[in-house]
């Protein structure tokens, strides 16, 4: 039996001002699959994930056409907030998404926001900070920690969410 696929884009455009940035691109992954998104600068892979994660066109003005669809119902223009389980991200400028004062209050933050019982807030940070390294920077003051481990700590924050698409 072939699997069904869970993410599907199809004929997805997007441009700004008129100016077109995606332009009937399609692809479709199925659970476990991975898909590498590569180009030059300026090509469209932020733009791409912007429009996944509902960024566009709810936070960045855009017109977007064609198809987005998760389990065969469409989430093209459903906001961040409503797809934050589903399709996550970690943002290219990494620190925009540390809130946190130390790695572990970031890290609960996200967890937090979702509304997860405490148990499982406690379970998914353990988790994160051993399977990512950061057991020993849990109390760490994030504006003092590298740009390595700032970048890791985003990382560990959207994977805590534990989405479907990353």
């Amino acid at each position: 039996m072939e699997a069904v696929n869970l993410l599907s884009v199809n004929n997805l455009c997007c441009s700004y001002d008129g100016r077109p940035i995606l332009s009937n691109f399609s692809f479709s992954l199925r659970g476990g699959e991975a898909l590498a998104i590569v180009g030059r600068s300026g090509s469209g892979k932020t733009t791409l994930a912007y429009c996944l994660t509902g960024i566009i066109p709810n936070i960045i003005q855009a017109k977007v056409t064609g198809e987005i669809l998760l389990n065969g119902k469409s989430i093209l223009g459903k906001r961040p907030s409503e797809l934050v389980e589903d399709i996550n991200i970690v943002m290219q400028s990494y620190e925009t998404q540390i809130f946190g004062l130390s790695v572990e209050e970031d890290i609960r933050f996200g967890l937090e926001n979702l509304g997860l019982e405490e148990g499982e807030i406690k379970n998914r940070v353990e988790f994160i900070l051993k399977v990512l390294g950061l057991e020993k920077y849990r109390k760490k003051l994030t504006r003092n920690l590298s740009g390595g481990l700032k970048q890791r700590l985003a990382i560990a924050s959207t994977v805590a969410m534990n989405p479907k698409f990353l």
